[in-house]
């Protein structure tokens, strides 16, 4: 917004100027440049000004004197005479509205008001772009299922991790028997289940890097923790799976809700076991190799619903709960 500020500073002068987001037909304050201290809403909704309707007719707005407004809202400093609103717009619908507005009766000349729908077209290029970019940053980062982080993500956050600390430990989990949901109650039952477990998993570990490893396997990224350290947490988590029956509905009969207890398998890694098996390195790959392990041998073949970490599994103690 800085650019299109001093392009139109060349052009035309103004006391207050505003872009607002579009949003379920209200408008959020998103960037302002004004003379003087006046406190500007930051959200205005519906019938509340010259800068709303803008947004909901998707036509330009000049008012040239105050005594004339046609709408007069509470968002604007009661000196003001002139005001230009225009919709920063793409094909498909408004995307924010450019606000300015001046002191002087007839402030804006025809030559200038269309010099400034030039630098609004480019304004609404610029969002659409923007936008464009944000979405498929967060498609190629989140899975749109249960809005974690996707395995891809996780993988290149592990690594940049373990570049920048030598101690970083990790727990990879496995829903049990979560085969038998959806073959009960319908795979949408299944989807509802995993969204809960995310839900779960991000309230447990709210400051962690919490991803969907695939499935109904998921993973988290515990930087700066000790084996021990990422032991406890797994119990947390395992707490925090099974605490509460899950609701759903079951698809696959008379679709009433029903109560189900899910458990799940965690296995934990850290970098502390660095020099087992003669190696030097370890990397993203190897530790989660090391937590899948500890999380089928020493957790899932142990009878489920238990923490087992790899350093107990290595020992033959299989440390788990």
């Amino acid at each position: 917004m800085d650019k299109v500020r001093n392009h139109l500073k060349q052009f035309v002068d103004w006391d207050q100027l505003y872009f607002y987001n579009v949003k379920n037909k209200s408008l959020t304050l998103a960037y302002m440049d004004q003379r003087g201290n006046e406190a500007i809403p930051l959200i205005l909704k519906y019938g509340d000004g010259i800068s709303l309707q803008t947004a909901l007719d998707e036509t330009i707005t000049l008012e040239n004197e105050r005594s004339y407004w046609s709408l007069r809202g509470k968002s604007l400093p009661d000196d003001l005479e002139t005001i230009l609103a225009l919709p920063i717009k793409d094909q498909e619908a408004v995307k924010g509205v450019l606000t300015i507005a001046s002191t002087k009766q007839k402030a804006y000349r025809t030559d200038q008001i269309m010099i400034i729908e030039i630098i609004a077209n480019m304004l609404a290029i610029a969002l659409t772009n923007v936008q464009y970019l944000e979405k498929t940053k967060r498609e190629s980062h989140f899975c749109p299922l249960t809005n974690l982080y996707n395995f891809r993500f996780f993988e290149q956050a592990l690594k940049d991790n373990l570049e920048e600390t030598k101690q970083t430990s990790l727990i990879l989990l496995d829903l049990d028997h979560f085969k038998k949901i959806n073959d009960t109650y319908g795979h949408q039952s299944g989807n509802d289940v995993l969204i809960e477990i995310a839900s779960r998993l991000t309230q447990t570990c709210p400051n962690e890097v919490v991803a969907r490893y695939g499935g109904e396997e998921f993973v988290i990224l515990l930087p700066n923790q000790t084996e021990e350290e990422a032991y406890q947490t797994g119990l947390k988590v395992q707490k925090a799976l099974k605490q509460d029956p899950i609701i759903i509905q079951n698809d696959l009969t008379d679709h009433k809700p029903a109560e189900i207890n899910v458990t799940a398998s965690i296995g934990i890694a850290s970098t502390e076991q660095v020099n087992e098996e003669d190696e030097t390195t370890l990397d993203a790959v190897t530790l989660i190799r090391r937590a899948d392990r500890a999380m089928y041998n020493g957790a899932k073949q142990q009878g489920r619903d238990k923490v087992a970490s790899f350093s107990g599994l290595k020992k033959g103690l299989a440390v788990q709960s």
